[in-house]
């Protein structure tokens, strides 16, 4: 799999019979007839023509390059992006009008020339696979670009096997606390429909509210076996980790449906309220916010603007099943009451929670959360709840398979839950067996 910067890997052919001049080594048959006398009279005023004749000569030739290195791309696009005109440098904002069409072809760069977003109004399929991934990717790192936005947009955009990284949405925190200038620095959804399968989202930032991906208002949202990591909220508050589900009172909660599935949630950095994820549903019951089978560790919160700081995940009225919250770690300034995860209002069940700091493993804040049959450092009360060594592989080396005598395997429960038939090893699921399996969905049509 190719990562990072291909621009100087594509279409350099072009320019292998593109000659420099020699300065200063002319043969004496190009030098003008001139006497003795005339060279050493007029020599300065023949240097400064044969200079600026070079020079001419070098700046078509860095012309001729720069075309040969990308295809360039601004304002509005549609049809399709393809391998043979990439990698795109792209130098303004880009828009795909509502009613249209745009299809990204596997191996395809986007290169993003300054901080410009992407802003889909009509229908996009990105069409990467495993191993010719689709590339957004920023040409200064340090100013990053803009990150998709999708809002008011519920046709089906799909993104499959694409890399987001060095995204920027740094605004400073300031009314009205919210919107794509301020966080979802790889992609901002309100109002909207997206599926997101087998992708990377890393070394993005934003000020606040999920520096990879960040909603608001309705979603229709499935992300699915994708990667995040080394993704960070810098802006001192409100840091609501990598990943950002935020409801804030949806007008029609019956177009509100999130689920992640199967990610890996690791190395990411929050200044508030969780350093993985922050989901916040209407209610455990309504089943519009399903968290499931995904590795969460090694993540960190560093802030002290919530009341309680939670190094893995902050989860409000959702389902959380299945999941492994391992070595998150919180910050030892940050707010008093210090935990892995937050619950408010959830169904947790069959989960792992293990490692790391934090006063509290699980600290419950309110709305009378189901808490059953995980397996929690230090003990939990609550049906089915133990706290043995769940026995990973090796931990260390971040494999958190379960060894064969690993207290937890056929120590959860199935009952009320929607699961997969095998594990991710094929295995016939045994009913309450826990372990960090990786399962997909079907994608939306």
């Amino acid at each position: 799999m190719r990562f990072g910067h291909r621009l100087h890997s594509t279409k350099v052919g072009s320019c292998r019979n593109v000659y420099l001049p020699v300065i200063g080594r002319q043969s004496k048959a190009f030098l003008p007839p001139y006497s003795t006398s005339e060279v050493s009279v007029n020599q300065g005023e023949i240097m400064k023509k044969k200079l600026n004749s070079c020079l001419a000569i070098i700046v078509t030739f860095l012309g001729a390059c720069a075309c040969a290195f990308g295809t360039p791309l601004s304002g509005a696009v549609t049809g399709v992006l393809t391998q043979a005109g990439s990698p795109y440098l792209v130098m303004g904002n880009l828009v795909l009008p509502a009613g249209q069409q745009l299809t990204i072809q596997q191996g395809v760069t986007l290169d993003f020339q300054g901080n410009y977003y992407f802003e889909v109004d009509g229908t996009i399929d990105v069409s990467g696979t495993a191993t010719n991934p689709v590339l957004f990717t920023a040409d200064n790192h340090a100013n990053g670009w803009g990150g998709f936005r999708i809002v008011g947009n519920w046709n089906s955009n799909i993104f499959d096997n694409a890399i987001f990284e060095y995204g920027r949405a740094l605004t400073p925190y300031s009314p009205p606390y919210h919107g794509p200038s301020m966080e979802g620095a790889g992609m901002y959804v309100e109002d909207g429909c997206v599926t997101v399968a087998g992708c990377v989202f890393r070394y993005n930032h934003s000020t606040t509210h999920g520096s990879a991906i960040s909603t608001f208002g309705c979603a229709d949202i499935l992300v699915e076996n994708s990667v995040f990591t080394w993704n960070a909220s810098v802006g001192g508050c409100g840091g609501l980790g990598a990943i950002n589900f935020g409801n804030s009172s949806p007008t029609n909660v019956n177009l509100m449906k999130i689920s992640l599935l199967g990610c890996v949630i690791a190395y990411n950095t929050a200044c508030d309220d969780g350093g993985g994820v922050f989901a916040a549903g209407t209610s455990a019951s309504d089943g519009n916010i399903f968290i499931a089978n995904n590795l969460i560790y090694s993540n960190t919160c560093t802030g002290v603007w919530a009341p309680e700081s939670a190094a893995a995940g902050v989860f409000i009225g959702c389902r959380v099943v299945n999941n492994v919250f391992c070595g998150n770690v919180v910050a030892a300034n940050a707010a008093p009451t210090k935990s892995q995860v937050v619950l408010n209002g959830c169904d947790f069940r069959n989960n792992i929670v293990w490692g790391g700091t934090g006063q509290a493993v699980v600290f419950d804040v309110s709305g009378s959360p189901t808490i059953q049959y995980n397996c929690v450092q230090g003990g939990y009360a609550g049906t089915g709840n133990i706290s043995s060594d769940p026995m990973f592989v090796n931990a260390s080396a971040n494999n958190f398979s379960l060894d064969a005598g690993s207290p937890c395997v056929d120590a959860g429960t199935t009952n009320g839950l929607t699961l997969s038939a095998t594990d991710f090893l094929g295995n016939p699921r045994i009913a309450g067996e826990v372990d960090p399996i990786l399962w997909t969905t079907k994608r939306r049509n």
